[in-house]
């Protein structure tokens, strides 16, 4: 359901460090374009999702801007209906 997650960092290798030695996993660092991502590990099981790290001055960790979430769906127009009809 979930297909993708960023986590908005002030300093990419300090939070690169930090999740790298928390979870116990590599982080790559890739940027575009003056957005740095440092993404999470993706096993291709099929039923995982992953994420990055993302630095950019648009992306700014807080208690009310944070981490952004991505959730896939079949037809987006169908959802957006629904979003609607339940408050959204």
């Amino acid at each position: 359901m979930i297909a993708w997650f960023e986590v908005p960092v002030l300093k990419m290798d300090r939070a690169k460090a930090f999740y790298e030695e928390i979870l116990e996993i590599y982080i790559a660092l890739h940027e575009f374009g003056g957005l740095n991502m440092g993404w999470f590990p993706n096993t291709s099981k099929g039923n995982e999702t992953t994420g990055c790290l993302i630095q950019h001055e648009k992306y700014v960790p807080s208690l009310t801007d944070g981490v952004l979430i991505y959730f896939s769906c079949d037809d987006v127009a169908d959802v957006l209906t629904r979003t609607e009809k339940g408050g959204g």
